[in-house]
């Protein structure tokens, strides 16, 4: 046999504070492109990752699906707490 490490792509998950509609507007679109039978374009998202000795490394997830999982409670003036996941083709290092 002959074993090795099969890149599966990369999958996370994240939570947002909602301050404005860019997630809505964003998901809207989205929507809108795919009924219409348009592509629905990838995004990238951008990690920075402080090291121990000082240094700063980047790493860039590429061919990025979004999808909402909660869009939050709605109560009033409360705080809404948005939950996003993701799965990404790859993970590039950038610095």
């Amino acid at each position: 046999p002959i074993y090795g490490y099969i890149p599966e792509g990369w999958k996370g998950s994240f939570t947002a504070d909602r301050v404005g509609r860019a997630f809505d507007d964003l998901f809207a679109t989205f929507e809108t492109l795919y009924y219409s039978g348009a592509n629905v374009a990838s995004l990238s998202i951008a990690r920075y990752v402080n090291e121990p000795d000082g240094t700063v490394s980047q790493y860039n997830y590429i061919g990025v699906a979004i999808k909402p999982e909660d869009l939050g409670s709605w109560k009033g003036d409360a705080k809404v707490v948005q939950k996003f996941s993701w799965a990404a083709s790859a993970r590039v290092r950038m610095a």
